[in-house]
């Protein structure tokens, strides 16, 4: 039989473990990519092609057109050249010379500090391994910052391949959005559930008191 400390450990182990792919807190709303069968988002070797990303939409249900919403990865190039630009919703962008790049976040980083673009390049080069025209290092972790049509700011997080082709796309493993237009978002970040939040503290203080008293 468990006793009572086995089982709130054993509750909040099932707490944070649970998968999840749609969370909402607060104001924020959080989608996780985690089936590959649903909408991935990756670059396909395919000339004149395109794959839009809604961020207010869950991975299993992305119409998968342009929008006010959706970020898109794009191949415009009528030759043999990979260009992934975006049209729909704007990105927080920097600029290279004279090119506007679609900025790579890093984590807790503030989406509504940026300057945003809509129509940066992601990646590009004109050779099958480069150089490269891109903020994105291979194989990490980064962050696009997104402003809709409405005035939302989210984040989508992203992997660029190590390989070819696979290094001229980006992977979205995750995403977020605020529903209150204008209300600031740290890349990555999603708000801890307050139930869970307080569940969490006052299981580490009862933890810290039993050991307390065990070590006295």
């Amino acid at each position: 039989m468990l006793t009572c400390p086995q089982k709130s450990t054993l509750a909040l182990a099932l707490v944070l473990a649970a998968p999840f792919h749609v969370s909402a807190v607060g104001d924020v709303i959080h989608f996780v990519n985690g089936d590959p069968a649903t909408h991935h988002w990756k670059w396909l070797f395919s000339e004149n092609w395109q794959s839009w990303l809604d961020i207010t939409r869950a991975p299993d249900d992305q119409p998968d057109v342009e929008g006010g919403n959706a970020v898109a990865q794009i191949n415009i190039s009528t030759q043999e050249f990979w260009n992934m630009t975006n049209f729909g919703a704007r990105v927080a962008s920097s600029q290279s010379g004279p090119y506007e790049l679609t900025k790579a976040l890093a984590h807790g980083e503030s989406v509504a500090a940026n300057q945003f673009a809509v129509r940066a390049i992601h990646i590009f080069s004109e050779f099958t391994n480069g150089p490269f025209l891109t903020d994105f290092p291979m194989g990490e972790i980064r962050y696009i910052g997104v402003l809709t049509e409405s005035g939302n700011y989210g984040w989508i997080a992203v992997r660029r391949g190590t390989s070819y082709p696979g290094h001229f796309s980006l992977e979205a493993l995750e995403w977020a959005y605020e529903t209150i237009p204008g209300k600031g978002i740290n890349a990555g970040e999603v708000p801890v559930p307050a139930g869970l939040a307080l569940f969490t503290s006052l299981f580490f203080v009862r933890s810290s008191r039993r050991r307390s008293h065990a070590s006295g």
